[in-house]
């Protein structure tokens, strides 16, 4: 039962509250799924790290030959990004088929990421881009290639206990390339395989 709620204002911030509550505590950003599972009582905690009012994590740039979106970037910004559309038309087009217009509006790229689902429309145009995680603690920042991500269906290889997944990173598009996203099997409604 979640007893308490917490806004950090950094990243050290969250990681440290993370870290301090050890096993108790969560990450929440968009909170599509991970609300449907302290509802359902399919996991628990007593305090939940909200990471949307952490200004860096709220952006789409360019940065060092990369575009580097947020944590708390949902899908909808990310499909009406100028950068995205310009440089990963197909991470733009896999946003638009999340879920309905107000998953697309809560739901978060990263969160889409972290869930290991295999209906993750983003992560599967991500994996096509060459994208790495940015993963933090209180070690520091390590670079994780996206697929060294994920240990099953539904299992990430991030440790929820202590590690904060900030951000995520894929190369710009070169002169020549081009990217696009088609699913190839439409569900019914919000209904996942």
């Amino acid at each position: 039962m979640v007893q308490n709620y917490v806004f950090p204002a950094t990243v050290s911030e969250a990681v440290t509250v993370l870290s301090t509550n050890r096993g108790k505590a969560r990450i929440i950003a968009g909170g599509t799924d991970l609300i449907l599972e302290l509802q359902g009582g399919k996991t628990g905690c007593d305090v939940l790290v909200d990471l949307t009012q952490i200004a860096e994590l709220k952006n789409i740039t360019e940065e060092n030959g990369c575009i580097r979106i947020g944590a708390s970037v949902t899908h909808a910004q990310a499909a009406s990004s100028e950068l995205v559309l310009r440089h990963a038309p197909a991470l733009a087009q896999a946003c638009r088929k999340v879920g309905s217009l107000q998953i697309r509006n809560m739901g978060t790229i990263i969160g889409n990421i972290v869930t290991g689902n295999p209906a993750a429309d983003a992560a599967v145009a991500l994996a096509c881009l060459n994208t790495t995680a940015e993963v933090t603690n209180l070690d520091g920042i390590q670079n994780m290639p996206l697929e060294d991500m994920y240990a099953g269906v539904c299992l990430s290889c991030i440790d929820s206990c202590c590690q904060v997944v900030t951000h995520v990173k894929f190369p710009l598009k070169q002169p020549g390339q081009g990217s696009a996203y088609l699913r190839m099997e439409q569900r019914k409604a919000l209904a996942l395989p």
